[in-house]
């Protein structure tokens, strides 16, 4: 049985032919967690990434950086470039590398230097994982590629539960709101606090694996919805205020919802529905039906 290091060596020896500026520029420690990264793309794993921050940056230092790594063609910068800054991600820099094999494979590594915009905390080790993952769903298609996606770096959270907001926004477009998706985008960026408190109270109404009474999740849901009114007193912006209302008030006149009903084959589905009661929504358009199903 072959150590770790033999492995390690038989697979270096694969990568022979390295671009001068990937010798001058990447550690021999970095280049065998690059080869390791390229040696675990598959036909099931297209795209393998490292999101991360070097050792000799500050603590309180918003530079990032991001390698993507990819067999076969290469991956263009257009492509990635959108994405990135839908994350609220700043790039100043891309170094490609392109790395053959003794077999004559080329393998890609794109190296991305960026900062991350916004004034929120910012804690690499805590959101490496939620953003590893939503890029990779952004990436196949299965997150939606928006300014939204801000709030998975700018507050830490959860790719699909971001998708609450964004649900909840294309609604409020459907019923007439007098915003746009991308300002409705910028507000949350603004106050990633109050976004966070908005997927908790949805979590709080309908997670069904809570095991709160209902007297003690009606005690609750009163207590954040205090939280938040007392968060709006730090909102300047009147339009600002007005999203956030409108918000809360999407979430409490919404009665049912399949967000936490899991897909037997992918885990999360594919869709987000809501059934909304529209006569507890301020401003909505006339006739006002009993009830409404929306689905995202």
């Amino acid at each position: 049985v072959r150590s770790r290091r033999q492995r390690q060596m038989c697979i270096r020896d694969r990568y022979v032919k390295f671009p001068q500026a990937y010798k001058d520029e990447v550690l021999p420690g970095s280049a065998i967690v690059d080869i390791e990264k390229l040696e675990s793309i598959s036909a099931d794993n297209e795209l393998e990434m490292l999101f991360y921050q070097p050792l000799e940056e500050k603590p309180d230092s918003r530079f990032v950086k991001l390698k993507l790594f990819h067999k076969g063609e290469p991956i263009h910068l257009s492509d990635v470039l959108p994405m990135l800054e839908n994350f609220g991600l700043r790039v100043i820099g891309e170094r490609p590398y392109g790395i053959r094999t003794t077999d004559e494979e080329t393998s890609w590594i794109l190296d991305f230097s960026m900062y991350l915009t916004g004034e929120g905390k910012f804690d690499v080790y805590k959101v490496r994982t939620l953003f590893q993952d939503a890029f990779a769903k952004v990436w196949h298609g299965d997150l939606e590629d928006d300014g939204f996606n801000r709030l998975i770096l700018g507050a830490g959270i959860e790719g699909r539960a971001v998708s609450i907001l964004r649900a909840f926004a294309k609604y409020d477009r459907q019923i007439a709101g007098r915003f746009s998706q991308s300002y409705i985008e910028n507000t949350f960026s603004r106050y990633p606090e109050i976004a966070e408190q908005l997927i908790k109270l949805f979590t709080l109404r309908f997670d069904p694996k809570s095991k709160a009474t209902p007297v003690a999740k009606e005690k609750a849901t009163n207590k954040l919805l205090a939280e938040i009114e007392s968060s709006l007193d730090n909102v300047t912006n009147l339009d600002d205020d007005r999203i956030i209302r409108r918000f809360v008030e999407m979430i409490n006149a919404t009665i049912r919802t399949n967000y936490f009903q899991a897909d037997p084959v992918k885990g999360d589905k594919s869709y987000i529905s809501f059934k909304i009661l529209p006569d507890q929504i301020s401003e909505m358009p006339q006739p006002v039906p009993k009830f409404e199903i929306f689905v995202y």
